[in-house]
């Protein structure tokens, strides 16, 4: 029990080890990277055990994880599809060609077993959309086709 008798004012005290507001969030920055750290700790202390228990848990819910993220691919369709259209026309803005097209170009470049079978004449633009996405396409491909021809380095532009 505190003495009333001993002069001090305890409830003072209490308060002055309380930490001030304006470092609070100093003291909560400690106790979180603490809790991180010894998180981190014990995950490395029990990293086989954790990942064989997370292993099992997602092969006992793989069912239902699939169907939930149809479900939510169905849902959320739109949404998906105007975001790779933005993704598409960011990438083309930035590289000057679509991804389709870089892509089939860079499979040609580094593979060539699918350099070799796939044919290197333009084709006509299919399925033109909106912006002629396909057009352009073919003009690449004819672009490759001419930086296709083996160069004397035994490379491959």
């Amino acid at each position: 029990m505190e003495s009333l008798s001993d002069g001090i004012d305890w409830a003072m005290v209490a308060q002055a080890r309380e930490p001030h507001p304006e470092r609070l969030h100093l003291v909560e920055d400690e106790r979180r990277a603490r809790r991180k750290a010894a998180d981190a700790a014990y995950y490395q202390a029990n990293k086989e055990r954790i990942d064989r228990r997370n292993r099992a848990w997602r092969e006992a819910n793989e069912e239902e994880m699939r169907r939930y993220d149809k479900a939510y691919a169905a849902s959320h369709r739109e949404e998906r599809r105007e975001a790779a259209r933005r993704w598409q026309a960011r990438f083309k803005a930035e590289h000057g060609v679509s991804y389709s097209a870089w892509r089939r170009r860079r499979l040609r470049e580094t593979d060539p077993q699918t350099a070799a079978s796939t044919p290197q004449t333009a084709a006509p633009a299919r399925n033109t959309g909106e912006n002629g996405q396909a057009a352009a396409d073919n003009n690449i491909r004819s672009v490759s086709a001419a930086s296709a021809e083996p160069h004397r380095s035994g490379r491959r532009l």
